[in-house]
């Protein structure tokens, strides 16, 4: 049985652009300042920071402008829906996908 084993760091979908755009709607749906998002993709460390941390830190920068639930939610949601695969990936995941046939 093949193997298909992606690297996991960024190479076949961009996981921070994908990110970057959903904190930046996020920031921009609530209002708050442009600098935010430097803040909030530092904090997010490329996915390593756990995800309730990050929520409880922007919970505590934000309390008074954004309600928490609406804090909990975002930074990861919305996400999965703004991430693309890399061309050279889409390619090889077409190429292993028609393979198993």
């Amino acid at each position: 049985m093949p193997l298909l084993m992606p690297d996991p760091g960024n190479t076949p979908a961009d996981r921070n652009a994908a990110f970057r755009d959903a904190v930046t709607a996020f920031l921009t749906g609530h209002r708050l300042p442009g600098p935010g998002l430097t803040r909030v993709t530092a904090l997010d460390t490329g996915g390593r920071t756990a995800r309730h941390d990050a929520a409880a830190a922007m919970t505590d920068r934000h309390r008074d402008t954004v309600p928490t639930t609406a804090v909990h939610a975002p930074p990861g949601h919305g996400a999965a829906d703004r991430v693309v695969a890399a061309g050279l990936s889409r390619k090889a995941l077409d190429k292993a996908h028609a393979a198993r046939r």
